[in-house]
């Protein structure tokens, strides 16, 4: 299981988030699931980071290059 924590863009969070929240967490079964998420909003992400239940590791998404 896999925790990913999105940052949203403050000017894009509104359409996604309540009360000038930027940030939310939602749980995944596995990276495919978390890497359709952030290309689907991609444009409105600020920054993706995950933490790995698993292993007790965390990644940040900024370390990635994604190609299409």
């Amino acid at each position: 299981m896999y925790t990913a924590r999105f940052t949203f863009l403050r000017d894009r969070a509104p359409e996604f988030l309540p009360d000038g929240q930027i940030v939310t967490e939602m749980e995944f079964d596995g990276i495919p699931e978390i890497v359709e998420y952030v290309q689907q909003f991609s444009e409105a992400l600020e920054g993706t980071l995950i933490y790995c239940q698993m292993n007790n590791q965390i990644v940040d998404l900024e370390d990635f290059t994604y190609s299409d």
